[in-house]
């Protein structure tokens, strides 16, 4: 496991944090696919457990990724969309720390 697995739960689910749902939201790791494959063994979303594996009303991506993607899009969209949100977040605090 590599180091920055670690870190996964130290972060908030970033799709809640996209959609402005919250900012400190729990998360656990969730491998992106694509074509039904890992896209890289150090590419993780950090996503709630909801958004990871369902809850009533909230469509997890483990749970029935067509619908997932359909409402959020392809977990390419969506990883470029969270880490482009996720490093404004990350330099706003850096820059607010320092």
């Amino acid at each position: 496991m590599s180091m920055g697995f670690g870190l996964i739960h130290d972060l908030p689910c970033m799709l809640c944090l996209y959609l402005g749902i919250a900012d400190d939201t729990p998360a656990e790791m969730h491998h992106p696919l694509s074509g039904g494959r890992r896209i890289g063994k150090d590419v993780v979303l950090a996503l709630c457990p909801p958004h990871h594996r369902g809850a009533p009303n909230v469509v997890g991506i483990s749970q029935n990724r067509r619908a997932w993607e359909k409402h959020y899009g392809t977990n390419e969209e969506v990883l470029m969309k969270l880490q482009e949100k996720y490093i404004d977040r990350q330099k706003r605090k850096i820059f607010k720390e320092g």
